[in-house]
């Protein structure tokens, strides 16, 4: 999806603070009422970038069926690269209302 991508970008350049949905909207070169059709709200922008990222480390790994130690290394090199977002896979705070 276009917009997470947008939204994920923005994540991890800017952190949490940085995907708002003005910031975003802006980024895309939309109004933010237009994001709001698309996701209800930011609560639900953070999910779909959670989904981006699932997507992406699951990429990295997903050669490695089978081996353990590998998918380990793959999944560790994604953290080690994409930190933030690593991070927000594995937070346990998503917001109440997605939970």
């Amino acid at each position: 999806m276009f917009l997470a991508s947008k939204a994920r970008e923005r994540f991890e350049a800017q952190g949490e603070a940085g995907v708002t949905m003005g910031a975003v909207a802006d980024a895309l070169g939309i109004k933010a009422p237009s994001l709001y059709k698309h996701f209800g709200g930011r609560a639900m922008m953070l999910v779909a970038v959670r989904a981006e990222g699932f997507r992406a480390i699951g990429r990295s790994g997903a050669r490695h069926k089978g081996d353990i130690r590998a998918l380990a290394e793959a999944y560790r090199a994604f953290a080690r690269r994409r930190p933030a977002l690593y991070g927000l896979l594995f937070a346990a705070d998503l917001p109440a209302d997605v939970a």
